[in-house]
């Protein structure tokens, strides 16, 4: 599982408050991975990362790929596009052609620990991205990946994640 640390002061130091409070860490945890896993999956549906950023565009390569997957996208005489199929090109969003890596989002909760992330064999490219061949070759000849892959961060804290954090630690103080 890829592993990205939240370095936060004010954010630690809640969570001693609460530790110091409760002295049980899991349910705050366990509440905070739910949060994060949405807010996680958010990103995919705005093709953004946590800072933001919005993703690179998919190349139109792989929109065809895409594309091909499914019946009712080309024409049979020129195969040019179906309005079934413009519309799906024009819906397309990096990283959506087959959700599994944003189905795959999870959280594992342990007395102390909280992380959030996934084990889907793609996470780490996309998060990072990958050359062209960085991979190796298929017994073809063919680089693996086949052309450069850039990366779309979707693991990490936003602004808005930060203040959702505080905000729920700080219910729990209350409470």
């Amino acid at each position: 599982m890829l592993e990205i640390k939240l370095e936060d002061s004010a954010i630690m130091a809640a969570m001693e408050q609460l530790k110091a409070k409760t002295g049980n860490m899991r349910p705050i945890l366990s509440d905070l991975g739910e949060k994060l896993v949405e807010s996680t999956k958010q990103r995919f549906e705005e093709g953004r990362g946590p800072d933001g950023e919005t993703w690179a565009a998919n190349k139109e390569s792989t929109i065809g790929g895409f594309l091909s997957q499914t019946k009712g996208n080309y024409k049979k005489k020129n195969r040019g596009l179906t309005k079934k199929g413009q519309a799906r090109k024009a819906g397309k969003k990096p990283l959506l052609d087959s959700r599994n890596l944003m189905r795959g989002i999870h959280k594992k909760v342990t007395s102390d620990t909280l992380r959030v992330g996934s084990n889907a064999i793609q996470s780490r490219v996309m998060q990072f991205g990958a050359a062209k061949g960085a991979f190796g070759k298929t017994k073809y000849g063919v680089p693996v990946p086949w052309g450069d892959i850039p990366a779309r961060p979707y693991i990490g804290f936003s602004d808005e994640d930060r203040s959702i954090i505080l905000e729920t630690i700080k219910k729990r103080l209350e409470s």
